[in-house]
């Protein structure tokens, strides 16, 4: 029982060694960055954020930089929950 139970368990591991490209991350938008909003802050003035991120409008978009952002946000302080959206026009807006 227990012997099949391996067989089985080692059979699905092969497998899903065979076959790397089912998991591979979800692709990352490219571009360039058109704005940068802020939604939901009621507290902070938009200028505090937008000098503790740097980021821009015109920078080019990758996940370090967006990332980058995000711990800079969390590091004032100010925040404790931050979600970031991309919309189909490059807006990039952290809420």
């Amino acid at each position: 029982m227990i012997f099949c139970f391996l067989l089985m368990l080692w059979s699905g591991i092969a497998q899903a060694e065979e076959s790397p490209g089912e998991y591979a991350p979800p692709s990352v938008p490219s571009g360039v960055v058109s704005a940068i909003s802020f939604v939901g802050n009621n507290r902070i003035d938009v200028a505090v954020l937008r000098t503790a991120i740097s980021l821009s409008a015109g920078d080019s978009l990758s996940v370090e930089k967006v990332r980058t952002a995000l711990k800079a946000l969390y590091a004032t302080g100010y925040l404790n929950d931050v979600q970031v959206h991309l919309d189909d026009e490059k807006v990039l807006t952290f809420i």
